[in-house]
């Protein structure tokens, strides 16, 4: 589970700034439906979920995009992010490097992993295990690398850590260590570790590749080791999922058949960069895996089981005077595409132990949905966390989450997005926290200039005006 994220130097976000799933120990409401036990000893709990408001650009959706290119950038590789230079704050002088820090629980370890980056290579990289002995926490580096002045990477190996369990893996974290040093490598030492199958950073590297990021318009949408494929079992809960939410579905049908790229996809020749993606994403699926695509007109899941692959397609039935009528996935309308795009992470998320991350949640979807989803997630007992951006104000309920899952991103003068949660604000408990939000006393609100569109309005007014006169001018004249 995520603990905390740090970014700094990244996109809009310029000092370094900290999201966490922390609990405010002063706080001790809901404990039973947002918190997570860890049972890890240095940290024992944290929130399943969490909610980011903000007006728009002021850095929602680059807090994901961090998380997503950091997590990118190690489960793929350095050199498989391009134009790194334009993602770095535009108002630094391009000498500072980027910074990304996460902390984390995997397999009831504390892990803190943090690289710094430059445009040309990796500049620092660190894995530490954070622990508890006795009364005290502390930290214990199992590796760290360093890069000189020159470019010149050293890295320094804990070799009575866990990471070594013999004189074998010794040998083995020593020949790997030399070789990124000698031929100055510019990706990532975990990455290169799991690339040559040392197995005792598998559980780390394999907790960052099964994050799940939805973007609202993202084509591809791929899900690892999902538990329920697409069984009997998963289009039934699917069925009730969205009869539940009164969408007029009163059954999903779910045709699956073996998957032949160039068979099935004869229709996406032209479309040669989507083409290639989901052939890149695709090579990447393990078994229970899950990837979605599509778009407004179709919506495809492609699943690998024993190293076979399917593809399946959605009809839905609908009912009404006693008749069941069939609907292709385009007949549908937006919000429902959006709950056939969002429904395998909230349904399978009481089986899995997964972090999600939804940028816009709201996007196509009524209210008293969005917070029926989330209020399904947190009573589901997960182990999974949901971290989800939106604009909904009345998800803004602390009657149902805490004020450490409410988080405020914006925009200062410097054009820095600044992260704030709700528990850090010095708030007058007896005013409505929607109504206190919308006055912009939490900040996170567009700073509407009056002056300029009073401006803007009264120049189209003149310009109107001066245009009817034109014209009556010219029919006077004709």
């Amino acid at each position: 589970m995520l603990i905390d994220f740090s970014v700094e130097n990244f996109l809009s976000f310029d000092d370094k700034e900290t999201f966490t799933m922390l609990i405010d120990k002063s706080k001790t409401e809901n404990m039973d439906i947002t918190v997570n036990n860890l049972g890890a000893g240095a940290i024992d709990k944290v929130l399943k979920s969490a909610v980011i408001f903000g007006a728009n650009a002021s850095g929602k959706s680059n807090l994901i995009k961090s998380i997503d290119i950091s997590r990118q950038i190690i489960v793929e590789g350095f050199d498989k992010i391009i134009n790194l230079k334009d993602k770095q704050f535009r108002f630094n002088d391009g000498k500072k490097d980027s910074k990304f820090v996460f902390t984390f629980e995997c397999e009831n370890r504390i892990y803190e992993y943090g690289f710094t980056i430059n445009y040309k290579m990796v500049t620092g990289e660190w894995l530490v295990n954070i622990c508890k002995e006795g009364n005290d926490v502390i930290q214990k580096i199992l590796f760290e690398r360093i890069a000189d002045g020159n470019g010149v990477t050293k890295i320094e190996i804990d070799f009575n850590s866990e990471l070594v369990e013999n004189e074998e893996d010794r040998k083995l974290l020593e020949a790997y260590a030399i070789g990124m040093t000698r031929e100055n490598k510019g990706g990532l030492f975990l990455h290169r570790l799991y690339e040559n199958n040392y197995s005792n950073i598998k559980h780390i590297f394999e907790w960052f590749s099964n994050i799940i990021i939805i973007y609202p318009d993202a084509r591809i949408r791929p899900i690892w080791a999902f538990r329920s494929v697409i069984s009997k079992e998963f289009t039934d809960a699917l069925s009730i999922f969205l009869r539940s939410l009164d969408t007029g579905i009163s059954e999903v049908k779910v045709s699956k058949k073996r998957f032949d790229f160039d068979k099935d996809f004869i229709k996406f020749a032209n479309d040669r960069d989507f083409k290639n993606d989901l052939k890149d994403t695709i090579s990447k699926m393990e078994d229970n895996s899950l990837i979605q695509f599509g778009d407004n007109n179709e919506f495809y899941f492609i699943t690998k089981d024993n190293d076979e692959y399917y593809i399946s397609t959605i009809t839905t039935e609908h009912r009404a005077f006693n008749k069941s009528m069939t609907f292709e996935y385009y007949e549908e309308s937006d919000g429902t595409k959006r709950l056939f795009e969002l429904a395998p992470i909230i349904l399978d998320a009481k089986f899995n132990k997964k972090v999600c991350l939804i940028d816009e949640l709201d996007k196509s979807l009524h209210t008293i949905i969005n917070k029926k989803l989330l209020e399904y997630f947190m009573k589901s007992h997960t182990n999974s966390q949901l971290i989800v951006t939106t604009h909904d104000t009345n998800m803004m309920d602390l009657d149902f989450f805490r004020e450490d899952q409410i988080w405020f991103i914006y925009k200062n003068r410097c054009q820095q997005s600044k992260l704030i949660p709700m528990c850090q604000i010095n708030r007058d408990e007896r005013l409505n926290p929607v109504r206190s939000y919308l006055d912009g006393r939490f900040r996170g609100i567009p700073n509407i200039n009056e002056f300029e569109l009073s401006r803007l309005m009264k120049e189209s007014d003149d310009n109107g005006a001066n245009r009817e006169a034109t014209e009556k001018l010219n029919k006077r004249n004709s």
